[in-house]
C-alpha cells in the first residue's frame, strides 16, 4: 500500500482538502476525495488489478494517484460539477444565505399530560401493585 496524497486548495473564498489513498494489493483501489468542512463532496474510485495481475508495480500505481489527485484539483478549479452541486469560481459573487425562521416551540394543550409525565404515572402505578 503507497502512502497517500493530500492537499490544501483556496477556491472561490473556501478551503477544500483533496485526499487520495491506495488501498493496496488486497484491495487495489485507488480513491480520492474532496472535502468542505470535513463533508465529502464529491468522490472517484479506480481500480487497478489488472495493473498488478503480473505482479505488484507501484510506480504505475503512484504514477496513477496522482494523475486521479491532480484529476479532481482540476475539476474543483474549473468550478465543474462536484458531488451535485457547482463549485462557485473564485470571481463569481455569492449569494447571501437566507436562514428560515426558527419555529415557536409547540405548546401544551391544557389538561394534556406529557409523556414523561404519563411515564411517571406509569412507573408510580407498578411500584404501588405487588408483584
Amino acid at each position: 500500500m503507497l502512502s497517500g496524497i493530500n492537499t490544501d486548495i483556496e477556491h472561490g473564498g473556501k478551503t477544500y482538502h483533496v485526499q487520495t489513498e491506495d488501498g493496496g494489493q488486497p484491495n487495489p483501489v485507488i480513491v480520492t476525495h474532496l472535502f468542505a468542512g470535513g463533508a465529502i463532496l464529491s468522490s472517484k474510485r479506480v481500480s487497478y488489478a489488472d495493473v498488478i495481475k503480473s505482479g505488484p508495480n507501484p510506480e504505475v500505481v503512484r504514477e496513477m494517484m496522482k494523475e486521479q489527485h491532480h484529476g479532481m484539483i482540476k475539476s474543483l478549479t474549473a468550478g465543474q460539477l462536484v458531488g451535485g452541486a457547482a463549485v462557485p469560481r473564485a470571481d463569481e459573487p455569492r449569494p447571501t444565505p437566507v436562514e428560515p425562521p426558527t419555529p415557536p416551540p409547540p405548546s401544551m394543550p391544557r389538561g394534556r399530560r406529557t409523556l414523561d409525565e404519563v411515564i411517571d404515572e406509569y412507573l408510580a402505578s407498578r411500584r404501588e401493585k405487588p408483584p
